[in-house]
């Protein structure tokens, strides 16, 4: 009642404390989340489950994108590695203007020549699609090295029976086989 009186009145209560609050030592741990894998400060599965939203309201999508790769680059696991370049795709789709080239690129391509993990080609195949939308890395994956690696890649797409293309159906199944053109695989 004082600090109404006193705020109607204009005069400021000389008996009101200021309150101190260390919010930077101040962290609510959750025992739920202690399996999750976390980037950049962020839980990568709720960052992804949240949709466009979480994407639009990052701050620093470019620092966010580099510790997403950095993580990637020391996953052993293909689920976790598949799940930061999963985060890659959808950040770099939203900010690939601000976020601009990615030199690495050439990297990615290699790495996609080298996986034999179903899961993990699809999200690079998904990482390259995205980061072509900037002209700069569409460059670098045209060149020698790269190129090779690709051709050698399309060359092998007809090879797997349909069965064994993996669980993860990611990429299209069809867009990958090369046909005769009868509709037959």
């Amino acid at each position: 009642k004082t600090r109404i009186s006193a705020d109607s009145s204009g005069i400021a209560p000389q008996h009101v404390a200021r309150v101190a609050w260390n919010y930077a030592e101040f962290e609510v741990e959750y025992p739920s989340m202690s399996q999750e894998l976390k980037v950049g400060g962020m839980y990568l599965r709720v960052f992804l489950e949240a949709g466009l939203n979480s994407v639009k309201a990052l701050r620093e999508p470019k620092k966010f994108f580099d510790a997403l790769y950095r993580r990637a680059l020391r996953e052993r696991s293909a689920s976790l590695k598949s799940l930061c370049l999963r985060g890659m795709t959808r950040v770099y789709e939203h900010f690939h203007k601000t976020i601009g080239e990615f030199e690495d690129t050439a990297y990615i391509v290699w790495m996609l020549a080298d996986t034999g993990n179903n899961e993990l080609r699809d999200r690079l195949i998904l990482l390259l699609q995205a980061l072509i939308l900037e002209p700069l890395n569409a460059e670098l994956m045209i060149k020698q090295d790269c190129l090779e690696l690709l051709v050698d890649l399309l060359t092998t797409a007809h090879m797997q029976e349909p069965s064994e293309r993996g669980v993860t159906k990611l990429v299209a199944p069809n867009t990958l086989m090369l046909t005769d053109g009868s509709g037959m695989a």
